[in-house]
């Protein structure tokens, strides 16, 4: 199994507060099967910026090696959708700091709800 969004990253968003919670989550899921999880913290959404890409890559390095071999951990991010202004940031990719799914081409996108069907 695959996690392709967790709040795992300690102490960025509403997730693990610290690396000891999130040393126990990753562990919890590895134990329940999991072999892979991207830790994907809030990106563009209030006080959830977490635009620093060194700081998100030192957090991932740092719980990997707190959890070991497994569950392998990608970096990601759940990107709030919330003006035009993201187009701009996603054509600046890597530079902008925002994250695609485990380096990939895909993105994982939370609107808010002014974009809900009424």
């Amino acid at each position: 199994m695959i996690d392709l969004h967790c709040h795992i990253l300690p102490g960025i968003d509403d997730g693990a507060e610290n690396l000891e919670e999130a040393v126990s989550i990753c562990r919890l899921a590895a134990a329940d099967g999991c072999r892979a999880m991207v830790a994907t913290p809030h990106q563009r959404r209030g006080a959830w910026w977490n635009c620093d890409a060194a700081k998100l890559a030192r957090l991932h390095r740092e719980l990997q090696q707190g959890v070991g071999p497994e569950p392998r951990l990608h970096l990601g991010g759940e990107i709030h959708v919330d003006s035009s202004q993201l187009l701009d940031e996603l054509e600046r990719l890597p530079e902008s700091g925002l994250q695609s799914l485990a380096g990939s081409r895909y993105l994982l996108l939370e609107f808010s709800a002014a974009f809900s069907a009424t």
